[in-house]
């Protein structure tokens, strides 16, 4: 593979990166603000908690793909990208 193929997807990988990480940030605010509310009605407590289940989901997912990211980086540092993982 190129050296410009590969700083092309070095580039869209950290631009991703940055993306994920601002989602995580922005799930972690409203994760916040959900787990600080008082509840005087239980559907209002139901929903919120449903929706705590979401995010944690969600970020569930945003760690993960942003693990993939770092492998992927790490790879391409190392010269091994494109490679079959197991050779």
């Amino acid at each position: 593979m190129d050296q410009s193929r590969l700083s092309q997807y070095a580039e869209k990988l950290l631009k991703r990166k940055g993306q994920i990480l601002a989602a995580i940030r922005n799930l972690e605010r409203e994760n916040q603000e959900l787990t600080g509310k008082k509840h005087v009605d239980w559907i209002d407590q139901a929903a919120d908690e449903n929706e705590l289940r979401l995010l944690d989901r969600l970020n569930e997912g945003y760690l993960n793909e942003l693990g993939r990211i770092e492998m992927t980086q790490r790879r391409l540092s190392s010269g091994t990208y494109g490679l079959c993982l197991g050779c």
